[in-house]
């Protein structure tokens, strides 16, 4: 389907106009903006510092791996 972000107001998500918001955590939320709105591509550790700042890389890659997938489902 094709995703679509709100420009303005809270932040929503749509897939083919059906909302697409019903993720377990708030960091997928955040992942998906930010990946949304930054214009350059990121490295796995740079996405794992952002939102999990101050855990031990391999959890913090663990918890990606897993907000990944739930993006991936919606």
């Amino acid at each position: 389907g094709s995703p679509c972000l709100s420009e303005s107001g809270p932040f929503t998500a749509t897939i083919d106009g059906v909302p697409a918001m019903d993720f377990e955590s708030n960091r997928a939320r955040l992942l998906l903006a930010y990946l949304a709105v930054t214009a350059k591509s990121s490295t796995r550790d740079q996405l794992a510092a952002l939102l999990w700042p101050g855990y031990q890389r391999d959890s913090a890659f663990a918890y990606l791996r897993r907000t990944i997938w739930e993006i991936n489902q919606m």
